[in-house]
């Protein structure tokens, strides 16, 4: 239930907000903060009644703006929602009504997983080998250093870089690769890079990166490794109610989510033709890793990337990282601070 009172203080700050500046029309508008939401009858009414047992202006005095990205703000909101629910029979039947809605069953699998994402400790943190950072490792957003990566051009779409002959373009950071693939609707991108040039870091830095950014819907990680040769469809959306995938499949635009599938080459040998199909046919914005080999995923010759060595300077700050974490972590004779 707490990622439902999640999504109601959301809900009511951004009504709020609507309805604060100045905001008329229909029963029906959308509001952007992060994902797009259809209020309806249904919203209007338990805005309504949550307004009247709430005091938002005690809010507003606490917090400032109400912002629905504030985790404070929607945590206390959230809290006082869970109050009345139980307090309250007319407003439990509002809230049964409202999370009916395929809109909102959506967008509450949108948050839910955005959320798990964010909190994984799997992408925020790398493996500590030398004992730096302690039994949780390494913070992402403390190491990682921008990469580079170069376009690729190929004889054909089946990428063999190792056995074709290249030209590489300009060099481009993962940012400007997204925000031109997103402007040129090309929505499937390959990035190549040899075992240690940091693939996995890439991906699951912008996974945490991108849903905190907003940019779209929902960022999904997914490590290959793991695929059963099954559907790419419940191998991203794991068990979500079929209802719900249905709905998505229907209402979601190509790159209202970015589909981060880390590690091709990890695939079970029997599984890549397989998945590639899979790959080639799924409606979503899809961006996948690999070391250098045969993937027979379809794309646009200008979608294959490589990632680039680190510069030297780069290489530097990250070494000089390194040396500041040791000392702070370990003594002079080798053992570790407490």
């Amino acid at each position: 239930m707490d990622a439902i009172y999640t999504v109601l203080a959301k809900l009511i700050i951004n009504v709020e907000n609507i309805v604060g500046s100045g905001v008329k029309g229909g029963l029906k508008k959308e509001i952007e903060s992060g994902t797009k939401l259809v209020i309806d009858r249904s919203m209007n009414k338990i805005y309504l009644k949550i307004k009247s047992k709430l005091n938002l202006n005690s809010f507003k005095r606490k917090f400032g703006k109400l912002d629905p990205d504030n985790p404070d703000l929607v945590k206390e909101l959230s809290k006082t929602i869970e109050e009345v629910y139980y307090s309250d029979r007319e407003f439990r039947e509002l809230v049964k009504e409202i999370l009916s809605d395929r809109e909102v069953k959506i967008w509450l699998f949108e948050e839910s997983t955005k959320r798990q994402i964010m909190d994984s400790e799997d992408l925020k943190y790398i493996p500590d080998l030398f004992g730096f950072g302690g039994s949780g490792g390494l913070p992402i957003e403390d190491f990682y250093v921008e990469l580079s990566v170069s376009r690729k051009y190929f004889k054909d779409n089946i990428s063999k870089p190792e056995e074709q002959n290249e030209k590489t373009e300009e060099t481009k950071t993962p940012d400007e690769v997204i925000e031109e693939s997103v402007k040129n609707n090309r929505n499937r991108i390959i990035i190549f890079g040899v075992p240690g040039s940091g693939k996995t870091t890439l991906a699951k830095y912008y996974a945490v990166k991108l849903n905190r950014e907003g940019k779209f819907r929902v960022v999904f990680y997914r490590k290959l490794r793991n695929y059963d040769g099954g559907d790419l469809k419940t191998f991203v959306f794991g068990k979500a109610d079929s209802d719900i995938l249905d709905t998505i499949f229907v209402l979601r635009k190509t790159f209202d989510y970015l589909i981060i599938l880390d590690g091709f080459d990890e695939v079970n040998p029997e599984y890549k033709q397989r998945l590639s199909e899979e790959i080639n046919k799924f409606p979503f914005f899809t961006v996948v890793t690999s070391r250098p080999i045969s993937t027979y995923i379809k794309t646009d010759e200008r979608q294959i990337y490589e990632i680039l060595p680190l510069k030297e300077k780069i290489a530097i700050k990250m070494a000089e990282k390194d040396r500041l974490l040791f000392e702070e972590r370990w003594d002079e004779s080798g053992h570790r601070k407490v």
